[in-house]
């Protein structure tokens, strides 16, 4: 298993997945500070579909993602 930090999964999400930063920024504005909501997030506004939440949850599975330095809501900022 990869050790991953937040900023890692926002890259795969931009670049992986090709999703907009206007989707992630709306995500993480409605995630309530946890960022192993936001696949759940994405999916209930619409903004990835069920092969694209499959594909995170994959993704997800073989990494572990390091708990945030940064405050969430600046995070997009800060990548």
């Amino acid at each position: 298993m990869t050790v991953i930090t937040h900023s890692q999964f926002l890259r795969f999400l931009r670049e992986e997945l090709a999703l907009p930063e206007t989707s992630i920024d709306l995500a993480l504005r409605h995630e309530e500070q946890d960022l192993r909501l936001l696949p759940m997030v994405l999916w209930k506004y619409g903004l990835v579909t069920l092969k694209q939440l499959d594909t995170i949850y994959d993704w997800l599975a073989s990494h572990h993602i390091e708990e945030a330095t940064v405050p969430l809501q600046n995070l997009s900022e800060s990548v």
